[in-house]
C-alpha cells in the first residue's frame, strides 16, 4: 500500500497528479496559448471589469461632440481620456471594480464633474444626466451619483444583482463566505442552505463560478450552485454579481454566472486587523436538546486576520540615475486569515461488560432468570492474544443505553472534533502605461480536521487510539494583461488556476497486515483507508472590445483543461471478519449447554462472544485494482483514476443603441465541451457503442479511454447558442426601462462524476473483491491467510461478469450524448420610484433540455409471461390457506389454486422462505422476481446458452427479457428536463443619506422529471410508462420568498441631523450602524412514499407512492408543523394520520396492490414554512482621519425561531412517520473587534 504524506499532499496535490515534467509542458502551453492570444485579439468572456457609458447634452438639450471626458480612479489616480462621439455619446471599456470621478469639459462651457460614482463587478454604469450649462471652462459645476448615474439597467435585459462592498462588510454573515448573501437574491430559492440552492430552477451544476474570471466550481462533485472550492472570505472578496437569467454570450459556459473579485490596493496605505469570536455561552441551546434536557454543544470559534494595501514605490529610471518616484504605478492587496474552531463530540461506542471479557456469558432463561455461564470453560477454548489486547483498549462501560446490558454496554466519552483554516492571499495591479497594465492573484485556503468522527465517522475510536481525518488543500492564482489598443478597442487576457484537493486519512498503519471485523464490541481500531481527489482546473481566457459608434461589439474564444485525480485504497488490506461459520468454522455451542434453557437471539449472541474471544475466523475479503492495462491486478494498490476533459467556446457580441431610448443585444456562442476521458485507459466499456448493446447477453467489455482508441463519447460540434434582448426607455428620460429576451445557454452537467460512474467504474472488471468464506483457525493460529490475486480479463464478456457477480451490471453512455442546455426568456420593467430608488416587476422562465440522466433498461416483467397470474394465486392461497403453495390434490381438498410458474423456479420458488412469503403477502411482485434474479444459481436454469422451454426450468431471461445474462442494464442518455415559471419583483435603494435597503419577492414553479443527483441515474418507474409519473416539483422549489436586507447609519453624531458634535460625546453618540438580513418563505415540496416494487424492483420503485383517503386540500391541511400527543415531540403529519405502531395509518394511507402502483401524485404538499431573521450592530469609532476601532455584534436567528427542517419524502411505511427530527440553528451570537488604518 501506498502511502502519502500529507505535507506533500497538501503543497504539491495529491499523488503526482502531473509529474513535474508534465506541469512544465503543460504551464508552457499555456503561456505560449495566452501570448497568441493576446496577439491575436481573441476574447473569453467572464471579466470581471465593466463600462462607463454617458450621453453630454447642453442645457437647452442638443447633444454635444467632441467634449473631453476623463475618468478618474479614486483609489490609484489613473485616468482615461475620451471624446464623444457625433451624437454625443461615449463609452468607456475595461473599468475595473471601485470608486470613480468622471469630468466633461468642452468649449464654451463650465467643466462638469461627476463626484464619487462606484462601479460594480460586470455592471455597466450608465450616466444619464451630463448637462453642460453655458460659461468658462475655469468654471466647475459638481453633480452627485445620485444625481448623475442611472439607477435602472438599461442596456440589456440581464437579471443581474450585485452584492457591493457595503453589503459584504456590513451585513451579518454566518462563516464570513460572502457567496453567502446571494441567498437573499430574487430567483435563489433554497430549503437547505445558500450552496445547494436552486438559481431560478435550474440544477446545481449550471452555474458557473468565477474569481477574478477563473472558474472555482468543483469539477468533479458539480451538484452544488454556489460552493466554490477555493472558499471565498469577506477578506478576500470585494464584491460580487449574480446573473441569475439571460446571461450575455460574453459570459462564459453554463446559466448562472456567479463572478467575485479581489480587493485592490490603491494610492496610499489601508489596513485592517480583527477578531470574529463565538462561544456555546452566548448561543442559545438547540430544541431537541432542551426537550430532552441535553446541555449546550460545546463551541469556541476564532476567525482572525488582517489585510493591508497600498502602493509601492518603483524606480523610474532616466538622467541622473534611478528615482524613487513613480508611486501610482504598482498597487498591492494582502489578507491573512486564520479560522481555530473548537467543538466537542460525543460518539457512544459498544464495549464488553467485565464478564464478558473473560468469558463469562449472562443470560435470561426461559423462565426469565439471570444465568452465567463461563463459554471459555464450557468449552475449553481460550483467549486469543490478538483479541485479549484489542479488548484490552477498550474501556469500561458508562452507560446502558447500547448493547444488551448484560454482556456489552456503551461508552460515551467526548472527543476534540475541532477544525482550522487558513486563508492567505495578495493581488498586485502594475499600471504600466496608461494603455496597459497586469494584474496578478493568488490565494491558498488550508483546512484541517484532525479527528473527523462527526462528519464521516473515521475519527479515534476510543479516547486516544489513532483515527483519521481530513485535510484540504485549495490553491488559486491569477494573472491577467489588459490592453487598450486604441481609445474604443481593449483587450483583456487572463490565465489562471484552481485546484481542491481533499484527502480523507488514517493514522493507523496495519502494521500487522490485515484489519478485523468484530462482533458485538466497536473495533478500537479504525480500519478506514485512505481516499480523495485532486481535481485542477487551467482557464486560458480573453475578452476583446470594441467601440464603435452605438456598437459595443466583443468577441472572444475560450479554453478551460480540466484534470482531476480520484483515489480510493478501500479494500486493499485483507478485512477478516472474526466469528464462526456454519461449515469450516462451526461454533462448539449448542443450546443445551444452557441450563434453563436460552432464547435463539441470546444463543446467537453466545456465539458472537464466544468467537470473538477465541478470535475465530469465517471469512476474509481483499480488494485487487490494475494499475495500468498491462499488469493485471495488483496487491495493496489503490484505485486511481486520472479523469480529464476540455472546453473550448467561440462567441461574437454586439450592444447596439438604436436610439437614445432602445438597445438591443445580439450575440451568438460557440460551446464545445470535450468528452472526459480517462488518461490511462482505465475505462471499461461494451465493445459495442450503440445502446443496442444492452439487450446482447453476449456483449463483450473492452478498456476505453486515452489510448486505447476508443471514446466514452463522440464530440458534440453543433452547441450554438444564441442571445438577444433588448432595453426600452419608453418615457426617455432614464427613469424607466422595458427589458426582454430569449437565450439559449450550455452547460456543464456533472460529467465528470457521472461518467466516472458509468464509463470508468460502472463496469465491473478493473477491480476485484476477492472473498473467501471458508476460512479456519483463529486470529493468532493460522486463520490469517494470503488471499490469492485473481486472475485479470480483458476483453471480457456479460458471461465473464456473472462469474464475479450473480447481479452484474451492463453500463455504457449514449456515444452521442447531448450537451444540456436551457432556453431562458424573461420580460420586466424597472422604474426609479423616487430619489436613489427603484422597483422592478418582471416574469422568468426558462426550460432545462437535453439534461443528463441515467435509466436502466432492463426491467423485470411480470405481465406478459404469465407470472403475475401465478402470483396472485399464490397470494390468495397465502392469504386463505396459510400456504402459497398448492399442490393438485391440495387444490381438491382445499380449494387452493395450483401454481403454474413458480414450480419451475428452484426450490419451487422457496415459497417456504419468510421473505418470500412477505413479498407475496404485501403484493411486492416485482421484488420478488428481482429476488430470484438476484440468486440466479439458486433459482434458474444457468446454461450458456440459455434457451427456455415452454416447460422445466426457467432461464433470467423469463423475467429479463431485456438481457437476461445481466441484473441491470444502465445507460446514460439525455432525457432529462425542467422548467421554471416565476414572478420577480424587487424594491431596491442605493446607499445615500446613510442607508439602503433591498426587498425582492419570488412566487414560482418549478418542475423536472430527474433531480439533480451526482450519477445523475434516475430510472423509470415504468419504462412503459416514462414521464407520466416522474414529473413532480423541484426538491428546492418554494413557491413564496421574501427576502430582504439593510444597513442604516444611526443619524446621531458628527456630520449626522442630531447631536452634530464632536469630541468625546460625538464618539461615544456617533458612528453607530445596524444592519439585517430577513427571509420568509413557503415550505419545501413533499412526496409521500411507499416505495414498494408492486410492479418493477424496490430499487426502481422510489417514485412509488401510496393511495390516500384524502383530497389534496385535506392533505395539505394535515401537513405542517404538529406535535405528538405522546411524546410532545414535533410531527411534520398531523397525528391522527400516525398508527399506534410509528406507520402510516391505513385509514388515510395504503400501499398498491400488486401489478399496480399508488394514485398520489408526487410533491403534492408543501411542508412548514420557514422565516429566521439575521442582525448586525456597529459601533465604529474613528481615531484622527486614518485610525479606527469597529466593534460589532451579530445575531443569527436574533429571535431565536424554531425552522424544522424536514425530508423531502415520506414513507408510509417507517415506524418514525411523520416525526421531525433536525431543525435549522438556533440563535448565534458573533462578537467582534476590527482595528482599521
Amino acid at each position: 500500500m501506498r502511502s502519502f504524506k500529507l505535507p506533500a499532499i497538501l503543497c504539491n496535490g495529491a499523488r503526482g497528479l502531473l509529474n513535474s515534467s508534465r506541469r512544465i509542458n503543460l504551464l508552457s502551453l499555456l503561456l505560449s496559448a495566452l501570448v497568441l492570444s493576446g496577439a491575436t485579439s481573441l476574447a473569453v468572456a467572464q471579466t470581471v471589469n465593466s463600462r462607463v457609458t454617458g450621453t453630454v447634452k447642453d442645457s437647452a438639450g442638443a447633444l454635444v461632440s467632441g467634449a473631453k471626458v476623463t475618468l478618474m480612479d479614486l483609489a490609484t489616480k489613473d485616468t482615461k481620456d475620451i471624446s464623444t462621439n457625433e451624437d454625443g455619446t461615449f463609452t468607456i471599456s475595461d473599468v475595473r471594480p471601485g470608486t470613480y470621478t468622471l469630468a466633461v469639459e468642452a468649449t464654451g462651457f463650465k467643466k462638469l464633474n461627476v463626484t464619487s460614482f462606484t462601479v460594480h463587478v460586470d455592471t455597466p454604469v450608465v450616466l444619464s444626466t451630463l448637462t453642460l450649462e453655458a460659461g468658462g471652462v475655469a468654471e466647475t459645476v459638481s453633480v452627485t451619483a445620485s444625481d448623475a448615474q442611472s439607477l435602472i439597467r438599461s442596456e440589456d435585459a440581464k437579471l443581474t444583482s450585485t452584492i457591493d462592498v457595503k453589503q459584504v462588510q456590513d451585513l451579518p454573515l454566518n462563516g464570513r463566505n460572502p457567496i453567502n448573501l446571494a441567498g437573499g437574491l430574487a430567483g435563489v430559492n433554497t430549503n437547505t442552505n445558500t450552496r445547494q440552492a436552486s438559481i431560478n430552477g435550474m440544477r446545481g451544476s449550471f452555474s458557473n463560478i468565477t474569481w477574478d474570471g477563473i472558474e472555482i466550481n468543483d469539477n468533479l462533485v458539480r451538484t452544488d450552485s454556489l460552493f466554490g472550492v477555493n472558499t471565498p472570505s469577506v477578506a478576500a472578496v470585494a464584491e460580487f454579481s449574480l446573473t441569475t437569467q439571460n446571461a450575455g454570450a460574453d459570459d462564459g459556459v453554463g446559466i448562472a454566472q456567479v463572478k467575485l473579485t479581489t480587493p485592490r490596493g490603491g494610492s496610499s496605505f489601508h489596513g485592517e486587523a480583527y477578531d470574529y469570536y463565538r462561544n456555546d455561552k452566548l448561543d442559545a441551546n438547540t430544541f431537541f436538546n432542551n426537550t430532552t434536557g441535553l446541555p449546550k454543544p460545546k463551541l469556541l470559534q476564532h476567525q482572525y486576520g488582517f489585510n493591508v494595501s497600498g502602493p509601492f514605490a518603483l524606480p523610474r529610471f532616466g538622467e541622473g540615475g534611478p528615482v524613487l518616484t513613480q508611486k501610482n504605478k504598482l498597487f498591492f492587496y494582502f489578507f491573512y486569515e486564520f479560522t481555530d474552531t473548537t467543538q466537542d463530540f460525543t460518539p457512544n461506542r459498544t464495549v464488553l461488560l467485565e464478564p464478558a471479557r473473560t468469558g463469562t456469558f449472562t443470560y435470561l432463561d426461559n423462565s426469565n432468570t439471570t444465568r452465567t455461564i463461563n463459554l471459555l470453560a464450557l468449552t475449553g477454548r481460550t483467549i486469543d492474544p490478538r483479541i485479549r489486547d484489542l479488548i484490552a483498549l477498550t474501556p469500561a462501560s458508562n452507560n446502558t443505553s447500547v448493547g444488551d446490558t448484560r454482556n456489552t454496554a456503551g461508552f460515551r466519552f467526548n472527543t476534540p472534533n475541532g477544525s482550522t483554516g487558513r486563508n492567505i492571499g495578495f493581488r498586485l495591479d502594475y499600471d504600466i502605461t496608461s494603455k496597459h497594465r497586469v494584474e496578478g492573484v493568488y490565494s491558498h485556503f488550508l483546512s484541517k480536521l484532525p479527528n473527523d468522527v462527526q462528519l464521516n465517522n473515521i475519527g479515534e475510536q476510543f479516547p486516544g487510539l489513532p483515527g483519521g481525518g481530513q485535510e484540504s488543500s485549495r490553491p488559486r492564482w491569477a494573472i491577467a494583461w489588459i490592453a487598450s489598443m486604441t481609445p474604443n478597442i481593449t483587450n483583456e487576457a487572463r490565465f489562471g488556476f484552481s485546484s481542491s484537493t481533499p484527502l480523507f486519512f488514517n493514522r493507523e498503519d496495519f502494521s500487522e497486515g490485515y484489519r478485523l471485523t468484530l462482533p458485538l464490541m466497536t473495533n478500537p481500531i479504525q480500519n478506514f483507508l485512505q481516499q480523495g481527489r485532486a481535481p485542477r482546473n487551467y482557464d486560458l481566457i480573453d475578452n476583446m472590445t470594441w467601440v464603435k459608434g452605438s456598437h459595443v461589439f466583443k468577441f472572444g474564444t475560450s479554453s478551460r483543461f480540466v484534470r482531476i485525480l480520484n483515489f480510493n485504497d478501500g479494500g486493499i488490506i485483507p478485512q477478516f471478519s472474526v466469528g464462526f461459520n456454519t461449515t469450516t468454522n462451526p461454533t462448539p455451542l449448542s443450546t443445551g449447554q444452557f441450563p434453563g434453557g436460552i432464547s435463539a437471539t441470546q444463543f446467537t449472541t453466545a456465539n458472537s462472544l464466544l468467537g470473538l474471544l477465541t478470535g475465530a475466523v469465517n471469512s476474509v475479503s481483499e480488494t485487487f485494482n490494475v494499475a495500468d492495462r498491462t499488469t493485471g491486478f495488483t496487491r495493496k494498490f489503490g484505485s486511481e483514476r486520472f479523469l480529464d476533459y476540455n472546453t473550448f467556446a467561440l462567441y461574437a457580441a454586439d450592444t447596439w443603441r438604436i436610439r437614445p431610448n432602445l438597445s438591443l443585444n445580439l450575440g451568438l456562442r460557440w460551446e464545445y465541451i470535450g468528452p472526459l476521458t480517462e488518461r490511462n485507459g482505465l475505462g471499461l466499456m461494451p465493445q459495442d457503442l450503440t445502446l443496442g448493446v444492452l439487450n446482447n447477453p453476449n456483449a463483450v467489455l473492452d478498456f476505453a479511454g486515452k489510448g486505447t482508441g476508443r471514446d466514452f463519447l463522440a464530440r458534440d460540434l453543433d452547441n450554438f447558442a444564441p442571445n438577444f434582448s433588448f432595453a426600452w426607455d419608453p418615457f426617455k428620460d432614464g427613469k424607466t426601462s422595458v427589458r426582454g429576451g430569449f437565450s439559449i445557454a450550455y452547460a456543464i452537467d456533472n460529467n465528470a462524476t457521472v461518467l466516472n460512474n458509468a464509463s470508468v467504474g460502472g463496469n465491473a472488471g478493473l477491480q476485484s473483491t476477492a472473498t473467501i468464506s471458508t476460512l479456519t483457525g483463529t486470529v493468532s493460529g493460522g486463520g490469517i491467510i494470503t488471499v490469492p490475486i485473481p486472475a485479470f480479463k480483458v476483453p471480457r464478456t456479460l458471461v465473464d461478469q456473472l462469474t464475479l457477480s450473480q447481479t452484474p451490471t451492463l453500463f455504457t453512455t449514449e456515444y452521442n450524448l447531448k450537451t444540456p442546455y436551457a432556453e431562458q426568456w424573461n420580460i420586466g420593467i424597472e422604474r426609479e420610484v423616487m430619489k436613489d430608488t427603484a422597483l422592478s416587476v418582471g416574469y422568468v422562465g426558462n426550460r432545462g433540455v437535453q439534461l443528463t440522466r441515467g435509466l436502466d433498461t432492463n426491467q423485470v416483467l411480470i405481465f406478459q409471461n404469465g407470472f403475475f397470474q401465478d402470483f396472485l394465486r399464490a397470494q390468495s392461497n397465502l392469504a386463505n390457506f396459510g400456504n402459497p403453495a398448492c399442490t393438485a390434490a391440495q387444490a381438491a381438498a382445499t380449494g387452493c389454486q395450483v401454481l403454474t410458474i413458480f414450480p419451475r423456479l428452484g426450490n419451487g420458488g422457496n415459497l417456504g422462505n419468510a421473505t418470500i412469503r412477505t413479498l407475496i403477502q404485501q403484493g411486492q411482485v416485482g421484488e420478488l422476481v428481482s429476488n430470484y434474479v438476484s440468486q440466479r444459481n439458486t433459482f434458474f436454469n444457468t446454461a450458456q446458452p440459455c434457451v427456455q422451454g415452454a416447460t422445466g426450468a426457467l432461464c433470467p431471461s423469463f423475467f429479463l427479457p431485456a438481457n437476461g445474462n445481466a441484473f441491470v442494464t444502465d445507460y446514460i442518455g439525455s432525457s432529462g428536463w425542467s422548467n421554471y415559471h416565476g414572478l420577480q419583483a424587487e424594491i431596491r435603494r442605493r446607499f445615500t443619506g446613510g442607508y439602503y435597503y433591498q426587498v425582492n419577492y419570488t412566487w414560482s414553479k418549478a418542475f423536472t422529471n430527474a433531480e439533480q443527483a451526482q450519477a445523475e441515474f434516475s430510472p423509470y418507474l415504468d419504462n412503459t410508462v416514462g414521464d407520466a409519473w416522474e414529473k413532480k416539483r423541484l426538491n428546492q422549489d418554494v413557491q413564496h420568498v421574501l427576502k430582504g436586507n439593510f444597513v442604516y447609519e444611526l443619524p446621531i453624531g458628527p456630520g449626522k441631523r442630531f447631536l452634530n458634535s464632536g469630541g468625546a460625546s460625538g464618539k461615544f453618540f456617533g458612528g453607530w450602524q445596524i444592519s439585517g438580513i430577513a427571509q420568509f418563505r413557503t415550505g419545501r415540496p413533499i412526496s409521500f412514499i411507499s416505495g414498494r416494487g408492486t410492479l418493477n424492483r424496490s430499487a426502481r420503485s422510489g417514485n412509488n407512492t401510496p393511495n390516500t383517503t384524502l383530497t389534496l386540500s385535506e392533505l395539505q391541511a394535515r401537513t405542517g408543523v404538529f406535535y405528538s400527543p405522546t411524546s410532545t415531540l414535533p410531527l411534520v403529519i398531523d397525528p391522527a394520520l400516525i398508527a399506534p405502531d410509528g406507520r402510516a395509518s391505513s385509514a388515510f394511507f395504503t400501499h398498491p396492490t400488486a401489478g399496480n402502483v399508488g394514485t398520489l401524485s408526487l410533491t403534492p404538499v408543501d411542508g412548514p414554512g420557514y422565516w429566521n431573521v439575521d442582525t448586525a450592530v456597529i459601533k465604529r469609532i474613528r481615531f484622527k482621519e486614518r485610525l479606527g476601532v469597529e466593534l460589532r455584534l451579530e445575531a443569527f436567528n436574533v429571535f431565536n425561531h424554531t425552522n424544522f427542517s424536514v425530508p423531502n419524502s415520506l414513507n408510509i411505511d417507517d415506524t418514525d412517520f411523520g416525526k421531525i427530527n433536525s431543525t435549522f440553528d438556533q440563535r448565534i451570537l458573533q462578537l467582534s473587534w476590527k482595528f482599521t488604518f
